[in-house]
């Protein structure tokens, strides 16, 4: 089953996710929406989403100086002013109790579709097949009390258990393949509306049948 956005609240939860991971906003009235390489289509996705509740003032294609293709969606709104205020603190993105308060199945698709990946351990005895499967989480913008609250939130609230590990650049949110399907099925509704995401759904079971 696809849900869409069907009330405000919905599209706050949606606005929280789509600002703190990927999004970029310069000042409480600017928001861009930015993709690049093999996802600039996402970016139309997301425009259609929310379609209802927020228009784009602009929806471009560009080139970098180095060759990079990428397209965003720019937003010149009021209606943003009081998530800037809560996400961003002395000008950076923060996990803030009240924000972190306010996260729900649409605000976990979209950390997910932005910031994390399906990864699957193919099995070195048997090939075509896959060992075990895992969801990371690229959380490395925020910091380890941040990343903690998380981490805490998804296994209080729904009962999914993620380990944190350190890279060069951060932190990083593991779960196993058990947990990794529960959380797809959280997601799973929403992300379904984004076809360039449906890769994150498909965890390449032969036989097995999973819940979304």
């Amino acid at each position: 089953m696809v849900k869409k956005i069907e009330n405000a609240h919905d599209f706050n939860s949606a606005m929280i996710g789509m600002i703190l991971f990927d999004g970029s906003m310069p000042s409480e009235k600017y928001l861009y929406l930015r993709h690049g390489g093999n996802q600039l289509a996402y970016v139309d996705e997301k425009v259609e989403f929310i379609k209802d509740y927020l228009a784009p003032t602009t929806v471009r294609s560009a080139t970098d100086k180095n060759g990079y293709s990428y397209r965003y969606a720019y937003f010149n709104t009021d209606k943003l002013k009081y998530l800037y205020k809560e996400i961003y603190i002395e000008g950076k993105k923060r996990l803030t109790d009240s924000i972190l308060n306010r996260f729900d199945e649409i605000t976990l698709a979209f950390m997910y579709m932005d910031d994390g990946s399906l990864v699957l351990h193919k099995d070195s005895k048997r090939p075509g097949e896959y060992h075990s499967r895992e969801i990371y989480l690229a959380v490395h913008s925020f910091t380890l009390d941040e990343v903690t609250k998380l981490q805490k939130l998804l296994e209080n609230k729904w009962g999914i258990i993620f380990r944190i590990s350190q890279e060069r650049s951060g932190y990083r949110l593991c779960c196993n393949g058990e947990n990794a399907i529960k959380f797809c099925s959280l997601v799973a509704p929403y992300v379904k509306n984004f076809p360039t995401m449906l890769y994150k759904l498909d965890f390449k079971y032969k036989k097995k049948k999973l819940p979304f």
